[in-house]
């Protein structure tokens, strides 16, 4: 039969995701079914990131702004929608002007020899996604915000014929008729990330309509973590056929015998399907993982993704061999016990992803990488090669000596991410990580020591956590924020099937409440009232020490090559850009001068008043924002002072202004008093660095 594996919108476009070249490998080596692999995820993506669909994008954002605006009052959601449309606006002009470029950028690899270049340019495409999601696409890392607590079949369903829904179906059309060209009999869908779940359920209902002999498959870590609950939403039926949970590869295999006739469908093992209005589940398995091949990845378009070559995923495991951690739901994606795949096997996979497709640089998808692994590989990598750049998930053990991070630099371990969490004992304890701050600040100097770049992953609010815990996790971090330092935090999220949710009492949570929601996968309760102040007091504080703050996610495949090519202090502190000091006043003769021009890029708009701007200077209900692009300031304007640098380009005086203005509004004799108070705001202005003294 002929099979369509698909790897839907909406995620990390850098790099293809291992799932689809794994089921690919198997089913190639097992079965006669014929496979297409199609990487949705990566098209959308290419597509969206255009200047037509950008300045589409702009133009929504500008009707939907007029449309709110014309409304006496706004909702708690309304106003926050309002905020992100008029930020996305002021920066839609630069935007679409530049975008091009970016993206060129993202795959030429002197970029990367650059932080601030790609720093730019991976700030344009930032900024580029946060104008689509203002314009409701689900690009944002909780997509779920404003569908409510409860979350099911219906709920999915109801959003993706919705308004919302429709406007997202309309650009994943041209997916969907790729698919259906192919002719399959059969089309799985790989779901790994929450952003992935409403195009998921919109792609399938376009595919019902185009394909309707199609049977639909849904797999991944998502479905997965559906599999306990699904019971509660069976409409999940209504627009797929399928679900294949916890590992996929014998799975899929056996399904795609069933539909050609050969066998049963209660003989798939991981199953789940609805039969005469009842949800049926079949026995539970999991993969001998010393017998998978490697990954082919050879039906993707490698030299497609958004990185100047390509990045590859590589597992020496599945599941976690700690296991422990409260928070976690313990690879739900496998739901079996851990097993370790020999590295004599994984080097084997490397020396082959090498020789097939030239890879260089290698991320290892596993929850943490197991130290005997690392040590064996390590060594085989320094013996026999190939010569690579890689970077992988551990954990602070006592095992990481510095003979054995030496041994892996030597291999061309380039960064490890940790699960940090907190850096309080007690929190630590309460969480059953396992770790201890001692090991943390040896393996990290250790790391410094031989030029492994680390990323730490923390969260602020664990139940129980105090506002001293989280402020000494702050601290740390803080401290660590050099050399080799990369960070990515949140707050605590209660997810279903981990320890604290299934007796959240036990850590003292009483308001737990998932809504009925069984497709959600966070359950609602109220964080500690510091976890989100302290998040963003780090974020800003971060921020301000970070000279490239726009270079992405920090396990991405941007961020291994740019380890490469710059070394492990390409995050280490230094000040911003000098140019956004204040300058040095001057005198109230130099301000009547033709001598000024604007610093940069900018753009002027009228909004509602917000948190993240000043409030207006002539009291009204609306502000007049003076937005600089190139340095990421705001400002609130008084029409007069608008008005002023909107003419002020190094060839007026603030005399010449003042005469011009008068002429034009019949003031006479006004003049002098005018020009006083346009050398005022010049002056004004370029304390605040929005102005530049232009050469006389």
């Amino acid at each position: 039969m002929r099979l369509a594996l698909i790897y839907p919108p909406l995620a990390d476009a850098t790099q293809p995701y291992s799932s689809l070249p794994a089921l690919l490998a198997y089913l190639r080596a097992r079965t006669v079914h014929q496979v297409e692999c199609i990487d949705g995820n990566l098209d959308f993506v290419r597509a969206c990131l255009k200047p037509d669909v950008l300045s589409d994008a702009a133009l929504e954002a500008a009707a939907r702004l007029e449309e709110l605006d014309a409304r006496a009052t706004l909702s708690e959601d309304e106003a926050a929608e309002y905020d992100s449309l008029a930020r996305a606006r002021l920066k839609a002009p630069f935007v679409v002007a530049g975008i091009e470029a970016a993206v060129a950028d993202l795959t030429t690899l002197d970029a990367f020899r650059d932080p601030g270049r790609l720093n730019r340019s991976n700030r344009l495409i930032q900024d580029a996604v946060a104008l689509l999601c203002a314009c409701g696409l689900p690009f944002q890392r909780d997509p779920f915000a404003r569908l409510g607590p409860s979350l099911t079949g219906r709920d999915l369903t109801a959003w993706a014929t919705g308004p919302r829904g429709e406007a997202l179906s309309g650009r994943l059309e041209p997916i969907a008729r790729r698919i259906v060209k192919a002719e399959p009999a059969a089309i799985g869908i790989s779901v790994t990330y929450r952003s992935q779940i409403l195009p998921t359920v919109c792609l399938c209902i376009l595919l019902r309509r185009l394909a309707p002999d199609a049977s639909i498959i849904l797999g991944g870590g998502i479905v997965s973590q559906w599999y306990d609950h699904i019971e509660e939403s069976p409409e999940v039926f209504d627009w797929a056929d399928f679900l294949i949970a916890f590992e996929g590869e014998s799975g899929l295999a056996a399904l795609c015998d069933a539909l050609d006739g050969e066998t049963s469908p209660d003989d798939v093992p991981n199953l789940v399907y609805r039969r005469e209005g009842r949800i049926e589940k079949t026995r539970r398995a999991v993969e001998e993982i010393d017998s998978l091949p490697t990954p082919d990845y050879s039906g993707l378009p490698l030299h497609d993704y958004l990185a100047p070559e390509p990045v590859l995923l590589l597992s020496t495991s599945r599941g976690c061999y700690w296991g422990k951690c409260a928070f976690c739901t313990v690879s739900p994606s496998t739901r079996g016990p851990y097993r370790r795949r020999d590295p004599e096997l994984v080097h084997r996979d490397l020396i082959e992803l090498h020789r097939r497709y030239g890879a260089t640089c290698i991320s290892f998808g596993d929850d943490c990488v197991a130290p005997a692994t690392l040590r064996t590989l390590s060594r085989r990598l320094i013996w026999d090669g190939p010569a690579l750049s890689w970077q992988c998930e551990a954990r602070f053990e006592p095992a990481l000596d510095a003979e054995l991070l030496a041994e892996m630099r030597q291999a061309g371990c380039a960064q490890l991410i940790f699960g940090l969490e907190s850096f309080s004992p007690r929190v630590l304890d309460s969480m059953a990580k396992g770790t201890r701050t001692g090991i943390v600040r040896r393996i990290l100097g250790d790391c410094r020591q031989v030029g492994i770049a680390f990323n730490l992953q923390l969260f602020f609010g664990f139940p129980g956590e105090t506002i001293d815990e989280a402020q000494s996790t702050y601290e740390f971090v803080m401290e660590q924020a050099h050399g080799a330092a990369s960070f990515s935090f949140g707050t605590f999220e209660l997810q279903r099937g981990s320890p604290v949710a299934r007796d959240p009492a036990a850590f003292g949570i009483h308001d737990a409440s998932d809504g009925g929601a069984s497709l959600g996968l966070r359950i609602e309760h109220t964080l500690p009232p510091h976890a989100a102040p302290m998040w963003d007091r780090l974020r800003r504080d971060l921020q301000a020490v970070n000279p490239f703050p726009h270079l992405g996610l920090a396990v991405d495949a941007h961020r291994l090559i740019c380890l490469r090519e710059c070394g492990a202090a390409l995050a280490c502190r230094m000040p911003r850009e000098r140019a956004c000091a204040p300058p040095e006043p001057v005198a109230d003769a130099l301000l009547r001068e033709k001598c000024f021009a604007p610093s940069g890029q900018f753009a002027i708009g009228c909004f509602r008043h917000g948190e993240w701007r000043d409030a207006a200077p002539d009291g009204s209900d609306h502000d007049i924002v003076l937005f600089d692009y190139e340095r990421e300031r705001e400002a609130a304007l008084s029409p007069l002072a608008a008005w002023v640098i909107q003419n002020l380009d190094g060839s007026k005086s603030a005399q010449e202004l003042a005469a011009s203005l008068t002429d034009e509004g019949g003031k006479e004799g006004a003049e002098a008093e005018l020009s006083g108070e346009i050398a005022a705001i010049i002056g004004a202005l370029y304390s605040r660095g929005f102005l530049v003294r232009s050469q006389p």
